[in-house]
């Protein structure tokens, strides 16, 4: 399936696939509807600026459901090459087996451009490795960076919608999750975070997982728990992070290459931040700045 405007495969709330194989190049996102199932099959995207899969509650949700904005992928075999997000999902991914490569790359701009693509100062970081700075930093602006887009392999957001007044507003309590597991083969790469998730948590259990980004390779605002896993950030800002940080399992084993914490335990949210190591083999080699 081929679109040169907008989106190759478009449904209104259901999305399945079974057993089959699709190739689906886009303008705009390969695959999207309110929830996606895809189970036994292979799907390959290639889009130009919008997402390989998204999966969106509809304007009229103003409370977390798990009935919508969900990916759910069992033995899949899925490619997404694109300048978006790999997967985004309103409320939750779940991969269960099957083999997921993920290449999502973004665009730089400069600080004089923040007008021009509606950015932030929040948005901004510093020079052409994208590093992370304080707000009251002294780095001047001229060296300050920012992406146009989000550009994150694995991407769970919060439920969006706007009142009667046409004010945005986020839904931030709910069960938001990025769930890898089932003996799956991940490999993202990605300018962006490569597994990222707000007011919610990421859990890894019994997955092989390679990660190269620029920003974080797994960032949850709450817990980020891992169980029996293989893991190798090969490249990242932060490595692991999450508000509490658990790692278990004698089959787990975890290199981190990072600019700054090799594994972090914080977030924006709570007060208490905990890093709990029960078993298994951690390596980290944190470089900071």
């Amino acid at each position: 399936v081929e679109s040169k405007q907008k989106n190759a495969i478009k449904a209104g709330k259901s999305l399945t696939i079974t057993q089959t194989t699709i190739n689906a190049t886009a303008l705009n996102h390969g695959l999207t509807s309110e929830k996606i199932i895809a189970e036994g099959c292979t799907i390959n995207c290639n889009v130009t600026s919008g997402d390989g899969i998204q999966a969106e509650c509809d304007d009229k949700v103003t409370e977390f459901t798990s009935d919508r904005g969900y990916v759910y992928l069992k033995n899949v075999n899925l490619t997404v090459n694109g300048k978006g997000d790999g997967i985004q999902a309103d409320t939750y991914i779940d991969i269960l087996g099957g083999t997921i490569n993920i290449s999502t790359t973004g665009t730089f701009v400069p600080y004089s451009q923040k007008d021009t693509y509606e950015l932030t100062d929040d948005d901004y970081k510093w020079n052409s490795q994208y590093k992370r700075i304080a707000s009251d930093s002294n780095v001047s602006y001229s060296s300050r960076y920012a992406l146009t887009s989000s550009v994150k392999a694995l991407k769970a957001v919060p439920i969006k919608y706007e009142d009667s007044d046409n004010v945005e507003h986020e839904v931030t309590t709910g069960d938001y999750l990025i769930s890898l597991r089932g003996l799956a083969s991940i490999t993202l790469s990605s300018t962006d975070d490569a597994i990222h998730t707000n007011y919610g948590k990421v859990s890894i259990e019994s997955v092989n997982l390679t990660i190269t980004t620029s920003d974080d390779g797994i960032h949850a605002d709450y817990d980020t728990t891992i169980n029996n896993a293989s893991i190798v950030v090969n490249d990242s800002y932060e490595g692991i992070e999450g508000q509490n940080v658990t790692i278990s399992g004698e089959n787990t084993n975890i290199v981190v290459n990072s600019q700054d914490d090799g594994i972090n335990a914080a977030s924006d949210f709570g007060s208490a931040f905990v890093c709990t190591i029960n078993a298994g083999y951690v390596r980290c080699k944190a470089g900071g700045i």
